[in-house]
């Protein structure tokens, strides 16, 4: 739908875009993000959820982009649980869809794992400020992951993030 919008008001979306991109980047510390020369990974990476206990393997879907999907979960209280896997070619495309996708949210800034007090997950992870943590979303080498409570009580959505973090790290 573009190619509907007049060209001078393309360039003052485009420049907004950026604008809120890079106030994203200087709230989220985009600068300091560890991580970035680390290899990406050589294989594509998809996550193995035969041996998880109170989660079952609904469907995969495709989504746009190469090696790019969701994987919709069940948990055995009912809740539902979607973890979208975005593999790129370099860390530094993984970063920066991790920044794109704060700069969307509609809180200014979300809190990184460490300041809710979680265990370490990937190189750099944002999560939800609810109570309990509903979302969160981290890149490791050039993955970056979502993990998100959808409906349902609440399940420990960091303890399923820890669970890809590890298999993506298992498979460098």
């Amino acid at each position: 739908m573009a190619w509907m919008i007049p060209p001078e008001q393309r360039r003052t979306a485009d420049a907004t875009t950026d604008s809120i991109r890079a106030t994203a980047g200087r709230v989220h510390g985009f600068d300091t993000w560890p991580g970035r020369n680390s290899p990406p990974l050589a294989d594509s990476f998809a996550p193995d959820y035969r041996d998880w206990r109170n989660l079952d393997f609904i469907e995969r879907r495709a989504l746009p982009g190469e090696r790019t999907f969701a994987d919709d979960l069940t948990a055995d209280n009912g809740a539902h649980v979607e973890i979208r896997v975005m593999q790129y070619p370099t860390v530094a495309q993984a970063h920066e869809a991790l920044l794109e996708m704060l700069a969307m949210t509609m809180i200014l800034r979300l809190p990184d794992c460490g300041e809710r007090g979680l265990e370490p997950i990937g190189d750099v992870c944002f999560c939800s400020p609810a109570d309990p943590v509903v979302a969160v979303h981290f890149a490791r080498a050039n993955v970056f992951v979502r993990v998100e409570h959808l409906d349902g009580p609440p399940v420990d959505v960091p303890a399923i993030a820890r669970e890809i973090d590890r298999q993506v790290t298992a498979s460098r």
